[in-house]
């Protein structure tokens, strides 16, 4: 039996519709091929057209206002392509979504891994090359403002397998030095460059949102070692357990958060916390603030949260006596 699509091809696929064809594709049978080209053309394709000030509404169902008209299929468009529609966009994935998704519960094979390997380094097509400036604004402006993920999170059962993945991976030698080149000097996207003080404030404003959150503490205090205590908070230690044993505990250690930030020594039975200052960490130079308005802030801080406050400075350790007599008078208030 011959090709019922006009190749004259000896057929060995039937397809629904009751034809026979040689290849498994109605689109992948030469003449067929051959048609398509001719069509698409002979196809006018039109630009779409650039609208201002528009009240017509996209088409394609995302809500928004149109910014764009195609004249072929007399239809109004958010972006300059309707599959760059939110709501497209967002239908597209739900097609290939979990069981819909055509290589679901499949892995590829060694061979065509091997493949893919074969890629690496010299045998890339990109390798050597550059994308041009223009093809760069391109990617960058099809990126913005992509809602895809938004709101949306990886499962547990998710996370867990790219946890396992990547548990006791380890970059080479050969990757850490390059990642210290492509970092170091003029290569690092801030060399000769400042935040300015919008920037400062903003990043800033950012951490103490992110030391509100327990989830966001734990995961940071697991991370890092936590710190002991430097002589002048070991001396203060002990002015505590002179004046009032055991009443006081060094919790600077981060074992013990108030809304976002660390005391140095805490009585939770009475509600009071001392802090202590290094003349370095806590100068106007590196914080930007007056002393005054730091101490006002940070007692200000723990009041707020139901907590007592006492600012020990560094260059009041030089007086003992005026110390203990300055942390007698805070507890017994």
């Amino acid at each position: 039996m011959l090709c019922e699509y006009g190749c004259n091809k000896e057929a060995k696929y039937q397809f629904k519709n009751g034809k026979w064809c040689c290849s498994k594709s109605r689109n992948s049978c030469p003449n067929q091929k051959l048609l398509n080209s001719i069509n698409t053309k002979n196809i006018k394709k039109s630009k779409p057209i650039k609208l201002n000030n528009s009240k017509n509404l996209c088409s394609y169902g995302c809500g928004q206002l149109a910014n764009y008209y195609f004249e072929n299929s007399n239809k109004y468009c958010c972006s300059v392509h309707y599959k760059k529609c939110i709501n497209e966009r967002n239908k597209n994935s739900k097609r290939v979504f979990g069981c819909k998704n055509p290589m679901y519960g499949k892995t590829h094979t060694e061979k065509y891994k091997s493949e893919l390997k074969r890629k690496i380094g010299n045998l890339n097509p990109m390798y050597g090359k550059t994308h041009t400036q223009n093809v760069k604004d391109n990617l960058s402006s099809r990126m913005k403002g992509n809602k895809l993920f938004k709101n949306r999170h990886h499962s547990e059962e998710t996370k867990n397998k790219i946890r396992n993945k990547l548990k006791g991976l380890k970059h080479s030698k050969e990757t850490i030095e390059k990642f210290k080149i492509s970092n170091y000097g003029f290569e690092n996207g801030m060399y000769g460059k400042k935040h300015n003080e919008e920037s400062k404030y903003k990043m800033k404003l950012k951490a103490k949102i992110r030391f509100k959150n327990p989830n966001f503490l734990k995961k940071w205090i697991s991370s890092i070692t936590s710190p002991e205590m430097n002589k002048s908070e070991t001396l203060i230690m002990n002015i505590l357990n002179e004046l009032f044993l055991n009443l006081y505990k060094f919790t600077g250690n981060y074992t013990f958060w108030i809304n976002g930030k660390n005391p140095d020594f805490t009585n939770i039975d009475n509600k009071k916390v001392i802090e202590y200052f290094g003349d370095w960490w806590h100068s106007e130079k590196r914080t930007g603030i007056s002393e005054n308005i730091e101490d006002y802030d940070r007692i200000k801080h723990f009041n707020i949260n139901g907590y007592e406050c006492l600012i020990i400075r560094q260059k009041e350790l030089n007086d003992i006596k005026r110390l203990k007599h300055k942390i007698l008078e805070f507890n017994n208030e």
